[in-house]
């Protein structure tokens, strides 16, 4: 009898040294990293949130709980990890609106011995998901290029004369594949692009405007937010048109962009995938306020205007169009512009 109750005691004591061995480690080896592969993104497009739980340690991890949220959006898996194991799992979600949308610290719970309590941690992580506008759509866009394009070939554009290459440049990330140098490239131990000498190139200059011009004293009255929204949605579709006709083009803007060191406030010329992600980033980042005036904004781009004189210009604003046609004509060296007002276009 004694040896059965001295046998009882050891086990709960055993019993309960394990348990509180257990509660004190339960996280003990657990790593945890989240990341977005595919951090730009169109509203309501699904893209994936990679979630990696690590079991680094030489014990068996019974019951991992993991906790994420993502905006509005919740996320929570349970999982068992055996020795030096890991386990990824992939959530597929989707944002509706346009924006930049955070994922920060996600609380991860490890259970003790008997599986009674659990113990809590939060792992500290970092990440964002960039919404752009939606493109939109009308024959007003199509009317606004055609206005000042016209219907000049951008073929030799397309597959520009060999002979016309006036040197080279340094590759940015905005040039098409096909302009890179190899050669060059090898000579210079970087990437090189070929220049080119076009006697009639076709290029664009495209100015999104946030200020919304008010007759008050708000900066946003009712209704600005909706009209500001709609121009940035007419501004990807005037880039998206400009690049699918191969016509470089580079941005003016008065665009807050939120989390990122660049700035949209002026963007290179040039022209594919590259350059109008670039764009539709800053875009997404943007806020619903403008760091400068429309009238400082058609300054810079009327000083810029003056050294590349042969260059279209499309103005995309959230209101008022006849007074932002005023001060666009009295800066004087614009001469060559558009206007795409939001307030008088419906998306479609």
């Amino acid at each position: 009898m004694y040896i059965a109750l001295i046998f009882t005691l050891a086990f709960v004591c055993i019993t309960y040294w394990l348990q509180q061995r257990s509660k004190k480690k339960a996280l003990d080896g657990i790593e945890y990293k989240r990341e977005a592969p595919h951090m730009l993104n169109a509203p309501g497009e699904p893209f994936t949130l990679v979630t990696t739980v690590t079991n680094a340690g030489w014990r068996v991890v019974p019951l991992v709980e993991v906790h994420e949220k993502l905006d509005e959006i919740h996320h929570n898996f349970k999982a068992y990890l055996l020795p030096r194991s890991k386990l990824v799992r992939r959530a597929t979600v989707s944002l509706p609106k346009r924006g930049r949308y955070i994922f920060s610290n996600a609380r991860v719970g490890g259970g003790d011995f008997l599986g009674i309590e659990q113990v809590m941690r939060d792992f500290k992580c970092w990440g964002e998901v960039i919404i752009h506008p939606e493109k939109a759509e009308g024959d007003y866009i199509s009317h606004a290029l055609g206005n000042f394009l016209g219907d000049i070939s951008v073929s030799r554009f397309i597959a520009p004369d060999p002979i016309l290459v006036t040197g080279f440049s340094e590759y940015t990330g905005r040039e098409p594949m096909r302009d890179i140098s190899w050669p060059q490239t090898l000579r210079a131990g970087q990437m090189m692009v070929k220049k080119y000498d076009y006697t009639t190139e076709l290029s664009a200059t495209v100015v999104i405007s946030l200020e919304y011009l008010s007759d008050t004293n708000h900066k946003l009255p009712y209704g600005a937010a909706e009209q500001i929204e709609k121009c940035m949605s007419i501004a990807y579709a005037v880039c998206s048109a400009l690049d699918a006709k191969k016509i470089k083009y580079d941005l003016y803007s008065n665009m807050i962009a939120h989390g990122h060191a660049s700035s949209w406030d002026h963007v290179p010329e040039g022209y594919g995938k590259a350059h109008l992600s670039h764009i539709l980033e800053g875009m997404g980042r943007a806020s619903l306020l403008s760091s400068e005036t429309l009238d400082n904004l058609v300054k810079r781009v009327a000083m810029a205007q003056m050294h590349s004189s042969n260059k279209s210009i499309i103005f995309v604003v959230p209101n008022h169009e006849d007074r932002a046609r005023k001060i666009i004509e009295q800066a004087g060296s614009i001469r060559s512009f558009s206007i795409i007002s939001a307030e008088r276009h419906e998306i479609q």
